[in-house]
C-alpha cells in the first residue's frame, strides 16, 4: 500500500493491499492465488475491466483535459 496503490488495486476485488515490511502477507497472497485459480481469474478479469475503464491513453487525456478545462474556466 504505497503511493496511489489504492486508486488501481480495490483490495479483494481485483488484487490485493498488503502492508508495506510485510512480506509474509504478500506471500500468502501469492499462495493464496495459486491455489484458488477462478479467483484468480476474476481479480485478472476485474483489473482488465477497470484498466479499460479509467487508465487507457483515451480515458487519461480525457480526464487531463477535463481538469486543465476546470482550471482555465473554459
Amino acid at each position: 500500500d504505497q503511493g496511489a496503490i489504492t486508486e488501481s488495486v480495490h483490495d479483494g476485488i481485483n488484487g490485493f493491499i498488503v502492508q508495506p515490511g510485510k512480506p509474509h502477507q504478500i506471500s500468502a497472497k501469492i499462495k493464496y492465488l495459486i491455489e484458488n485459480p477462478m479467483i484468480r481469474d476474476k481479480m485478472g478479469r476485474a483489473s482488465r475491466e477497470l484498466y479499460e475503464k479509467l487508465f487507457t491513453e483515451n480515458c487519461m487525456v480525457e480526464r487531463l483535459d477535463s481538469v486543465f478545462k476546470k482550471v482555465l474556466m473554459i
